[in-house]
């Protein structure tokens, strides 16, 4: 019973998917991890302040028949009846974005978000000093040469992404190897790998582009090498980067991330973390006269002739409905639950052309929220949902000491490792350091699985593990809200048949980009065609 009557206090619910968002947020520490059974509400502690039911990105916490959790925000009220140039429905970096990018171009802009904070999974909670992230490890993974850094410079935003200073490091056989250069990382591979590396190296890295697409990238470097580490090099960065394996991702996807990965050169980070870039777009937005308005769904996207013309928004906290004019509507909420948003009004596709592997100029298709599907002789990698499950610790000393980013080889979990705080120190309290692990879920135990992913971080660090760390947030994503709404390399183009609507956000990344980098690619073309 949570510790109290479910009369008197929230409680969690069945469907929670365990990102631990009420953890973090509760500023009474009544949300506890409890083993074998994931998080609960402790009644002795709980005040009803509601913050736990605002924060639930899957309404897993369901709130105290009769409460009151306050009055209508300011924002509602200042509500202009006219309309907005332009709405967005979600606050997540592509949300954000696209709404700092609209208002900078003169358009009156309101941002819609139903939870109680803005970033989605690209921000983080200050929890006993240290920045614990919502999702996003406070990385940058193309640095200062990809579009995610070109849209921070494009805003004019005062953030900094930091070089890491190299790739990072390996972890095999109990050894840790740096990773400094790009094409420095054949130290752990025996002189038959680097062999075969000198060959496969090239054919993914030629100029011409990689047209072999419909089978994954497991099965194409079957073709090229019987190497089980090199299989499990490459396996562990595309799990660490896209959440899915080699054998589930697309060969073309997975060759032209590789081409992205070499150009770069190295990854980057952001200097304050993420949930400070969050803030300056917040600030921006602000002060350009955009309107951000938090606990607030979209109940529907209103539609006019094949053309966009408003939003149904409700209050969550009062349940008060308002319904706003806008010719202009970009969802940041998946293309699933956009296509809810239309009451079943089907909006067809546009085909990106090459940019989607789909036939240029195609106009129709499959509704938003669907799969196209495989053709009849095709079949398609990856078409299971991403899960993923991150541990963040804080340690009182250093736990990788040459580089802030490990990719675990061999481990019977744990892909890789990032410890921010080795970029920029006031991730955590003064002498202490954030550390965040990252692996795919092979089961639904999810017990079992943190488990043997705290047994990897002990094989890993040995006896200083437990010496110096301690685990302070357990977060677990599955497939939908709070990860990946698309497989990568099989995301939704941007565009629909309904003028006015676009998408933006995880569910329809550019091409051959990953995670943020993707997103804020794709949000530069959809302001591209807005233009």
């Amino acid at each position: 019973m949570n510790g109290s009557s479910r009369e008197k206090n929230p409680h969690i619910l069945g469907s929670c998917t365990g990102c631990g968002y009420c953890f973090l947020l509760c500023p009474q520490n009544a949300v506890q991890f409890v083993e074998d059974s994931g998080y609960r509400i402790n009644g002795n502690l709980c005040t009803n302040c509601g913050k736990c039911v605002f924060a639930c990105p899957v309404d897993a916490v369901a709130s105290v028949p009769g409460s009151c959790y306050g009055t209508e925000q300011p924002e509602w009220q200042q509500l202009e009846d006219r309309g907005y140039d332009a709405v967005v429905i979600g606050a997540g970096i592509g949300g954000l974005f696209s709404a700092a990018a609209l208002s900078r171009k003169g358009k009156r802009t309101l941002l819609v978000e139903r939870l109680n904070f803005a970033g989605g999974r690209f921000t983080h909670f200050d929890y006993q000093g240290a920045a614990i992230n919502t999702g996003a490890f406070h990385a940058v993974p193309f640095g200062k040469r990809g579009p995610f850094a070109e849209m921070i410079r494009s805003l004019k935003l005062p953030v900094q992404v930091i070089s890491a200073g190299g790739m990072g490091g390996l972890f095999v056989s109990g050894k840790h190897y740096p990773w400094k250069g790009i094409m420095d990382f054949t130290a752990p591979f025996s002189r038959q790998e680097k062999r075969e590396l000198q060959k496969l190296v090239p054919q993914v890295l030629r100029p011409k582009q990689y047209r072999e697409r419909g089978y994954s990238f497991g099965r194409w470097l079957e073709r090229h090498t019987t190497s089980k580490l090199i299989r499990s090099f490459f396996d562990r960065m595309f799990i660490f980067g896209c959440s899915i394996g080699i054998d589930d991702i697309d060969c073309g996807e997975a060759i032209e991330i590789i081409k992205r990965v070499y150009r770069a050169k190295a990854p980057g980070m952001i200097k304050g973390g993420c949930g400070f870039l969050i803030e300056k777009l917040v600030d921006q937005l602000h002060s350009l006269g955009g309107k951000v308005l938090t606990e607030t769904e979209v109940m529907s996207i209103i539609t006019k002739n094949g053309q966009v013309d408003g939003v149904k928004l409700r209050n969550r906290k009062t349940g008060a409905v308002k319904t706003l004019a806008s010719k202009l509507v970009i969802s940041d909420v998946g293309p699933h639950d956009t296509f809810k948003l239309l009451e079943g009004k089907c909006a067809p596709i546009f085909a990106g052309g090459k940019e989607h592997n789909q036939p240029g100029g195609v106009v129709g298709g499959p509704c938003i929220g669907e799969n196209p599907g495989p053709g009849p002789d095709e079949s398609r990698p990856g078409e299971g949902g991403t899960r993923g499950l991150s541990i963040k610790m804080i340690c009182d000393a250093p736990m990788l000491l040459e580089i802030p980013i490990l990719y675990c080889l061999d481990t019977k979990r744990v892909a890789g490792i990032v410890q921010p705080t080795k970029i920029d120190s006031n991730l955590a309290p003064e002498g202490e350091h954030l550390l965040i692990a990252y692996q795919m879920l092979k089961t639904d135990d999810v017990a079992r699985e943190a488990a043997l992913g705290l047994k990897d971080l002990e094989n890993i660090f040995g006896d200083a593990f437990p010496r110096h760390c301690r685990v302070v947030n357990t977060g677990f994503f599955h497939d939908s809200w709070p990860v990946n709404r698309a497989v990568q390399g099989r995301d939704h183009p941007f565009h629909s048949s309904l003028e006015g609507l676009y998408l933006v956000g995880d569910g329809c990344k550019a091409p051959g980009f990953i995670m943020a980098e993707g997103v804020a690619m794709q949000v530069k073309k959809v302001l591209e065609q807005i233009d």
